[in-house]
C-alpha cells in the first residue's frame, strides 16, 4: 500500500530562443513562483535568479545573458549539491549593468570555501562581472539568509549597508 504519495516537477530553465520573446520570458515548471527580479526604468533590462544563478535579459535584442552562477562546475563535482548561498540584485541600471550580492558558502573561485558577503557588478558593455568588496563571516549562511537577505541597501553616494545577525555593515 502507498499512504503518502507526493510528486514535484521542477523544471531547469534554458534560455534558448523558443523561451524568450521581446514582451515574456518563459521559465519552465517551477514550485517557487517567488522568482527575484529587478529592471531599469524603462524595462529595457530585466535581471533575474532561476535556480541559484543570475541572469540578464536585453529585451531590445531579445538575449539573456548569465551574469553568475556557480553552476558551471562539472559534472560530479559535489561542490555544485551544497546550495548554501543566496543571490539579491541591488538595482539594475539603464546601460544593463547590475549590481548584485551574493552571500553565504562560496561554492568556488578567490573565496572558496568561506562564508561571507560579497558585492558584485555586473558590466553589460564589457560582460564583465567585478567583485567590489567581500566581507567574510562566522555566521553559518542560515543567519545570513535571515539578515542580509532583508536588508542590504545602496545609498546614492555609492555606500553599502548591509545586515549580519544584529549587526549592520
Amino acid at each position: 500500500y502507498m499512504y503518502v504519495y507526493d510528486r514535484t516537477v521542477e523544471q531547469i530553465f534554458d534560455p534558448t530562443a523558443q523561451n524568450i520573446s521581446p514582451t515574456r520570458i518563459n521559465l519552465g515548471l517551477d514550485s517557487d513562483l517567488d522568482i527575484k527580479y529587478k529592471s531599469n526604468s524603462t524595462g529595457s533590462f530585466v535581471s533575474f535568479i532561476k535556480d541559484g544563478s543570475l541572469w540578464t535579459m536585453d529585451m531590445k535584442k531579445n538575449q539573456i545573458i548569465s551574469i553568475f552562477s556557480f553552476e558551471d562546475m562539472e559534472e560530479g563535482d559535489l561542490r555544485m549539491e551544497y546550495d548554501q548561498f543566496d543571490i539579491d540584485i541591488i538595482s539594475t541600471d539603464d546601460d544593463g549593468n547590475t549590481l548584485f550580492l551574493v552571500y553565504g558558502y562560496m561554492e568556488k573561485g578567490a573565496h572558496e570555501g568561506q562564508v561571507g558577503v560579497a558585492l558584485y557588478q555586473y558590466t553589460y558593455k564589457d560582460n564583465t562581472v567585478d567583485e567590489f568588496v567581500f566581507v567574510p563571516s562566522s555566521k553559518p549562511y542560515s543567519i545570513l539568509k535571515d539578515s542580509v537577505g532583508k536588508f542590504a541597501y545602496i545609498t546614492d553616494k555609492d555606500l553599502l549597508y548591509f545586515m549580519i545577525g544584529d549587526s549592520i555593515y
